[in-house]
């Protein structure tokens, strides 16, 4: 997803389905992107369907993703606390943009060397998004 061009619009809902999405749904647009927001593909907004989808259903935003079984998984990295990591996650959750010099991923989770390591398979989880170098949390949804 670091480099989705022509297929950006193709990984998620769009802003603008969401939009006609929250319409039809009676939902209010505000309180949808502040729990499901914040992923940015070359300009394009992007939204986890599952999420929107439940959303919609029950009429009601919640969490979806700590229903899956990547949330223990990240529990366990946090619980490592490589260089910090611990104090970044709290920068994190209170808006700070996390600065990394990479974001280089082998996908293999058995070999975290370090917090950027760690940093780098969260975004790659869906748990933090990312402009240039720089990460963060990008909605409600993922840490709240």
């Amino acid at each position: 997803m670091d480099t989705p061009h022509p297929f950006n619009k193709c990984f998620g809902f769009t802003e603008d389905e969401v939009k006609r999405l929250c319409i039809n749904g009676k939902l209010d647009l505000n309180t949808i992107n502040k729990w499901y927001d914040g992923y940015i593909l070359r300009g394009v907004h992007i939204y986890n369907p599952y999420s929107i989808i439940n959303s919609i259903k029950i009429k009601k935003c919640q969490f979806y993703w700590p229903n899956s079984e990547s949330i223990q998984k990240l529990a366990v990295l946090i619980d490592l606390n490589f260089d910090e990591l611990q104090d970044t996650i709290v920068q994190l959750l209170s808006g700070v943009h996390y600065s990394l010099l990479s974001l280089y991923y082998e996908s293999d989770i058995t070999k975290f060397v370090n917090k950027d390591d760690v940093l780098t398979y969260l975004v790659v989880m869906g748990y933090l998004a990312h402009n240039e170098c720089e990460v963060f949390i990008p909605n409600l949804e993922t840490f709240l």
